[in-house]
């Protein structure tokens, strides 16, 4: 996917090839994580449905679940076998203030941290404690050229967000037969808004998962809450949640 990604970017920014380490880009780990960032995460949402990675520690906030919606990867890790066994992979530490459940793989950190509760892990899953699970400086470089440049692209005006007094923070987005590319633009709104939960619509009208690629850009320096598209399911897979300010 994240091949196919790389290209989709050659053909919208008519990139030179040669100002990125490409190597690092066609392999197999990046393409794993729905959120991979060089900073601290601080996660407030009920359900993360893929993996997520950083550099740094991972504080998670009233977080139930992550990685429920792989839905082509074993729920338990004795019949992982080929796929990425790790759910949750940083080099810090790992906090959680409830029992939040991993599915569909491992966690490692490099720490553990004292004051988090306990995760629920599947058959044979756990929580391993390695550092460098991710070598962090061969990517740097890469992702943060990626994720500026995605930063740069102008939204296609598939969807809009605001803020309702009553309904929270309000997301629309659609597809149409026919596009392969969408952009949609969320600024600063989720540090800077006040709401206590994100309603979201998304109109996927059918199309084929495998033809779009979807790209919503965040200019938060401090992330504090994740908006979960719980109603995209497969459609999760074609979407990058870039947060370029926090590869600095």
């Amino acid at each position: 996917m994240f091949k196919n990604f790389y290209y989709i970017l050659i053909s919208i920014l008519l990139i030179n090839i040669l100002k990125v380490n490409s190597e690092k880009l066609f392999d197999n780990i990046l393409s794993q994580f729905s959120l991979f960032t060089f900073g601290e995460q601080k996660l407030t949402v009920n359900n993360i449905p893929g993996r997520i990675a950083a550099k740094s520690n991972i504080n998670l906030s009233y977080v139930s679940n992550i990685g429920n919606s792989l839905f082509s990867v074993p729920k338990t890790c004795d019949a992982l076998d080929g796929n990425y066994k790790y759910t949750i992979v940083t080099n810090g530490y790992v906090k959680t203030d409830t029992q939040t459940s991993v599915f569909n793989g491992n966690i490692a950190s490099s720490s553990v941290n004292s004051e988090s509760q306990s995760f629920n892990h599947y058959k044979n899953c756990g929580h391993i404690v390695q550092k460098d699970v991710i070598d962090w400086d061969e990517y740097k470089d890469a992702v943060t050229y990626i994720s500026n440049t995605l930063a740069n692209l102008d939204d296609t005006q598939s969807g809009q967000v605001y803020n309702d007094n009553y309904n929270g923070l309000v997301v629309t987005f659609g597809l149409s037969n026919g596009v392969s590319k969408y952009v949609m633009n969320f600024g600063s709104i989720l540090s800077i808004s006040n709401f206590n939960y994100c309603n979201s619509n998304i109109n996927t009208d059918n199309v084929d998962v495998n033809s779009v690629t979807i790209v919503f850009n965040f200019s938060d320096e401090n992330v504090y809450r994740f908006i979960s598209f719980d109603n995209l399911r497969n459609y999760a897979s074609r979407v990058i949640y870039n947060f370029a300010l926090k590869f600095v």
